[in-house]
């Protein structure tokens, strides 16, 4: 049952929160499993993290498995979700 279509929210909400959800979840396991209380993610882990999202959902898993489309615009939302996330870092740190 569908109540409320919102097209634009249907395809780009996931990519533009996995980034978020996904650095949380490795500062959470840091911070708390690992006993890091005051980890976070540097930089070069963002970067890194946003590459390798982006070429295996972009590229790879496409090339994989044809019912899957590749979208450039899914990889801007990856960024706009890593630099948000960034952010948001940096003011909770100061």
């Amino acid at each position: 049952m569908k109540i409320v279509s919102i097209p634009i929210a249907h395809n780009y909400l996931d990519p533009l929160l996995i980034m978020p959800i996904l650095f949380q979840t490795v500062t959470w396991e840091h911070q708390y499993i690992r006993g890091e209380k005051d980890f976070y993610l540097p930089w070069s882990y963002l970067l890194g993290y946003f590459l390798l999202v982006s070429i295996l959902a972009e590229v790879v898993f496409p090339t994989i498995n044809r019912q899957l489309i590749g979208d450039p615009w899914d990889v801007v939302c990856y960024a706009v979700g890593t630099v948000g996330f960034a952010v948001m870092q940096k003011k909770r740190n100061f």
